[in-house]
């Protein structure tokens, strides 16, 4: 029985290794855009937060011009900040949807190679299924 054996298998670990780049490279932008996106929401849970507490001393007490100004310029800072990180994430979207592209395209290419593979694996083991059938058919037939 001849063990199986695929032509094209240094083809496929290549195939496999450019795919396991790209979603490298695809991990990497992907990583970018969450600690935007993170900062993003902590910006915002901070600013939702300073203006609470700001609405909630107004009522309650006497507050300085001077601290009033001073929030109000740390909550534009906050806004700032927050608006940033948006422009960053929408800067990576279209990188993002690049390597996506990339990598679905490398999914792809090794997915054929490993279909063939497969494609090859049957054909041989109909083949050693078919010596198997006709040895023991001679064999019993020599009885």
């Amino acid at each position: 029985m001849k063990k199986f054996k695929f032509a094209l298998e240094g083809y496929l670990k290549v195939k496999k290794a450019a795919e396991q780049t790209k979603l490298g490279e695809l991990a990497r932008v992907m990583r970018k855009v969450n600690v935007y996106r993170e900062q993003q929401q902590a910006f915002e849970d901070q600013y939702s937060a300073m203006l609470a507490a700001q609405r909630k001393d107004f009522v309650q007490k006497v507050m300085p011009i001077d601290r009033l100004r001073d929030m109000y310029d740390y909550l534009a800072a906050l806004r700032q900040r927050r608006d940033s990180a948006t422009r960053h994430i929408a800067e990576l979207e279209g990188e993002m949807s690049e390597k996506r592209n990339a990598y679905n395209a490398a999914r792809k290419d090794r997915r054929v190679v490993e279909i063939i593979r497969e494609r090859k694996w049957t054909e041989h083991r109909a083949a050693v299924e078919k010596e198997e059938i006709q040895f023991l058919d001679d064999f019993n037939q020599a009885r």
